[in-house]
């Protein structure tokens, strides 16, 4: 016996929240690393070097 639709639509809404979320923090990830490398060629092209 198949599971009823709802146990299917709260099953496939809880992997799509995590998929979500995972996305969400890569994306966070990715954004402080670009910060970061553009803050670094910032204080490199002043010449004051960067710590």
């Amino acid at each position: 016996m198949p599971p009823p639709a709802a146990t299917r639509a709260l099953h496939a809404t809880g992997w799509l929240l995590v998929l979500a979320l995972f996305a969400a923090l890569l994306g966070y990830q990715i954004g402080r690393d670009v910060a970061e490398r553009d803050n670094r060629a910032d204080c490199v092209a002043a010449g004051t070097g960067c710590r």
